[in-house]
């Protein structure tokens, strides 16, 4: 984790502050593998997904004597566990794809939703003592002696709160919560849903993109994201590279009324990689103006004014 410095002469340095993970490579095997990673709003908490369906939340830490920082361990949770479905007969891998933390800047409230290919969960980080208890004994003088407890180590563990599923058919690639921290959405590789974290059984369809003959499939969505200060705003993008931005207060179904923002080539310049070049991985709106978005596709990173599409 590098760490820029100023020197005096007016150019940049990084300065390597703090690594998470093996150091030796040897080591490293294909469950370590570092699939998903989120920050909390503040900062202060950092959780790391693999595939082997671990979540490990890590807290910022000021170095004393040091103008640096670390992040040290604070939890670990096996989020998922290898399954089989039943009703589709596949095997759901444990690999995280996506996490996100929910709005709650309390440790003694910090909650985050992980999710494999199909299955979403809820988890709530709670403040655990183990404690060891004296036995009840009677004094000399015929004194009572009330058992006492000691704690022995006491930790953050996670709890499972709920799980949202059966609404996924295609493999979850992406989470967003709304600025509000009342609902999230869930996105696939045809269709977003909006949950709300109230009730787990039910999910709201917002956009689907599955052609009415799947052999017609042309594009797949790759990512979906709130935005940071209104929850009736959000974008998704697409292997076709364009972003799409979409207005709850305009409709709730996308399909003629979201504004598209993509770029516009030459055709005379396409060739046969055009489209996976092209193809958009991940969007979002900028944290601190409301008319800027980033994106990146296979070899560029963008900045779009939505005032000038």
């Amino acid at each position: 984790m590098p760490q820029t410095t100023a020197p005096t002469d007016g150019t940049s340095n990084w300065v390597y502050v703090n690594g998470l993970g093996e150091r030796d490579p040897a080591s490293v095997t294909v469950t370590d593998i570092l699939t998903a990673l989120n920050f909390d709003r503040t900062g202060e908490y950092l959780a790391v997904g693999d595939r082997g369906g671990r979540v490990i939340v890590f807290r910022y830490t000021d170095l004393r004597n040091s103008r640096y920082f670390d992040y040290r361990y604070f939890s670990e949770i096996q989020s998922h566990e290898p399954e089989f479905d039943h009703l589709k007969s596949i095997e759901l891998d444990e690999k995280i794809n996506s996490l996100k933390f929910l709005c709650t800047p309390k440790a003694s409230n910090l909650q985050l939703l992980s999710t494999n290919d199909r299955i979403i969960k809820l988890w709530k980080l709670e403040n655990r003592e183990q404690r060891t208890y004296t036995n009840c004994s009677v004094s000399g003088n015929g004194e009572i002696m009330f058992p006492k407890s000691q704690v022995l180590s006491s930790g953050y563990e996670g709890m499972e709160r709920k799980q949202f599923k059966n609404c996924h058919n295609y493999n979850i690639n992406s989470l967003s919560m709304s600025p509000d921290g009342e609902n999230f959405l869930s996105s696939d590789d045809l269709r977003i849903n909006l949950w709300s974290l109230e009730n787990h059984n039910l999910a709201y369809n917002v956009v689907d993109l599955k052609p009415n003959n799947i052999e017609e499939l042309a594009e797949v969505m790759t990512h979906v994201e709130y935005h940071p200060k209104r929850s009736d705003t959000f974008l998704f993008t697409s292997s076709k590279g364009y972003i799409c931005l979409c207005d709850l207060r305009v409709s709730s179904q996308f399909k003629n009324y979201a504004t598209k923002i993509r770029l516009r080539e030459d055709p005379s310049r396409q060739h046969f990689f055009t489209d996976i070049i092209n193809s958009i991985g991940m969007a979002k709106f900028a944290p601190t103006s409301d008319n800027y978005l980033y994106s990146r596709d296979y070899l560029s990173v963008h900045i779009w004014d939505v005032r000038n599409t």
